[in-house]
């Protein structure tokens, strides 16, 4: 799912945060219930234990993995400063299957993440994720979204205050493609011909950041945040088929008084079956199916952000014109 969850009834995004928080209030009850189960054993810690904790983790998640996302096209304007034969010409998909594999790194842990499932644009998806042992179950209907997991096994209903909508975070009217975005390359993902490009990314003036930054411990982890963001398009369709988002940030150590210490969270999701029929409806509360495990058919993005994966193409090079 790297999506990031927005508005689609405000011309502008930051108008649509203005009345509440629900967002991170969806993300903070995900990440309570996943750090108490996940990182409990860990070095005899109970890891992410207290409020101010569980703000920043919910902070993150709303930021990057409940990022499931946004407006369908990079808005042009976030490129303006970008060389023109750079610029990605991008078209939206209406439907993708999604995959989603990475690592969360903190204070000496790592934690493997994993995800799946489908999209059915605007505002509509059926997913899973693992944070390690913890596995969530999510569907998304409009301004509704439910949630359960292996320890909470029926269906429990979040509404948000606005309409969202989903998509790729490279095309979220929320998130900044900074203007030092760059073609790497011609590269492959499965058997179809994309096109890479690689930029700087945004994330600390989005509408989840602002209203995170009420938190003193949040506000200085924000502060820190760096993001970057890997994108291949389809070199015939101009479609979204993979992404890869690095973000690092200092969080408060796990020891009480210790200084903060690093944080990595490091996703790649990869898209297809693009525009096929996909039916999302919401869950009986009482489902008697079992929760679903995501097993995504994806390889993780490897190596510095930005750079060419094995076999790449050079970039294209701008026309040269001779001097006469």
């Amino acid at each position: 799912m790297i999506i990031i969850w927005t508005s689609r009834s405000s011309g502008r995004t930051a108008r649509a945060y203005q009345n509440g928080d629900a967002r991170v209030a969806v993300g903070s009850a995900i990440l309570r219930s996943a750090a108490r189960r996940t990182f409990a054993q860990h070095s005899g810690y109970v890891l992410f234990r207290g409020s101010r904790m569980r703000r920043i983790l919910a902070a993150v998640v709303v930021l990057s993995l409940l990022p499931a996302s946004a407006a369908p096209a990079v808005a042009s304007e976030a490129l303006v400063g970008a060389p023109a034969w750079q610029v990605p010409d991008v078209r939206p998909f209406r439907s993708a299957h999604f995959g989603l594999a990475g690592t969360a790194k903190y204070d000496g842990i790592t934690v493997d993440v994993l995800g799946e499932g489908d999209l059915a644009l605007p505002d509509r998806q059926r997913s899973a994720f693992k944070f390690g042992p913890f596995t969530v179950e999510l569907v998304q209907v409009g301004d509704a979204v439910y949630t359960r997991t292996r320890f909470e096994q029926t269906w429990s209903r979040q509404l948000v205050p606005e309409p969202i909508s989903i998509g790729p975070i490279s095309s979220s009217e929320l998130t900044s493609i900074e203007r030092n975005v760059r073609l790497i390359g011609r590269e492959s993902v499965g058997e179809v011909a994309t096109d890479h490009y690689t930029a700087a990314l945004d994330l600390r003036s989005t509408p989840q950041a602002r209203l995170a930054q009420a938190e003193p411990t949040v506000r200085r982890a924000l502060e820190s945040l760096q993001a970057s963001v890997d994108v291949w398009i389809g070199a015939a369709d101009r479609m979204v088929r993979q992404e890869r988002i690095v973000l690092s940030l200092m969080l408060p150590s796990i020891e009480p008084g210790g200084e903060d210490v690093p944080a990595t969270l490091d996703l790649t999701i990869a898209y297809s079956r693009l525009n096929e029929a996909v039916s999302i409806e919401q869950p009986m509360r009482t489902d008697p199916s079992p929760i679903q495990n995501p097993r995504p058919a994806i390889t993780p993005v490897s190596g510095p952000p930005g750079s060419p994966t094995a076999g790449a193409a050079p970039a294209r090079a701008p026309v040269q014109i001779p001097a006469r």
